[in-house]
């Protein structure tokens, strides 16, 4: 997440942390690249070999080798005949959602004595409405990250183009 935005050297739950990336990557990230893809991202060792084989819903078969795997995960430039553009990689797209989720939720903890939220004598309190605003944008990054990484994705053959090719309508004369 500090890939993305600032966040404190001394947050002090990496496991807190980890449950935001992992909702990101399930909740926003896997169902936008389909779960199929997303799967086979996470469950390939990409650090054995130098080309791996992904097989589309409709059965093509699409060669990736690890530049396009860096470049899936890291972000790229794109061009196609699907779209142009630039891709910010899936780290930097789950990036924002996770840290949307952790400025809603990062103060919130659940103890024996109920819901509380933590603040220590040094801090300022944030209005629930600049928290809301703050991670309503972080979201807003992050389904723009996950947009271009879609089309980079489409790019690559990996999703495949739902896009019709343009065909100019046929002229009929009539009364000839």
């Amino acid at each position: 997440m500090r890939k993305v935005r600032y966040i404190a050297e001394n947050v002090d739950s990496v496991t807190k942390l980890l449950t935001y990336i992992d909702e990101s990557e399930l909740f926003d990230i896997a169902p936008a690249i389909t779960q199929e893809l997303y799967t086979w991202l996470v469950t390939n060792d990409f650090a054995v070999g130098d080309s791996w084989i992904y097989t589309t819903p409709s059965g093509k078969d699409v060669i990736v080798s690890s530049d396009m795997y860096n470049d899936i995960l890291n972000g790229s430039y794109y061009d196609c005949n699907c779209q142009k553009g630039i891709s910010m990689g899936l780290i930097r797209a789950c990036a924002y959602y996770a840290y949307e989720r952790a400025l809603v939720e990062g103060n919130i903890n659940l103890t024996s004595f109920g819901v509380v939220s933590k603040r220590s004598e040094d801090s300022n309190v944030v209005s629930d409405k600049q928290i809301q605003w703050s991670a309503g944008k972080a979201g807003k990054n992050g389904a723009e990250a996950v947009r271009g990484v879609v089309e980079h994705l489409k790019c690559l053959g990996l999703i495949e183009c739902k896009v019709q090719p343009y065909t100019r309508r046929k002229m009929i004369i009539i009364g000839d």
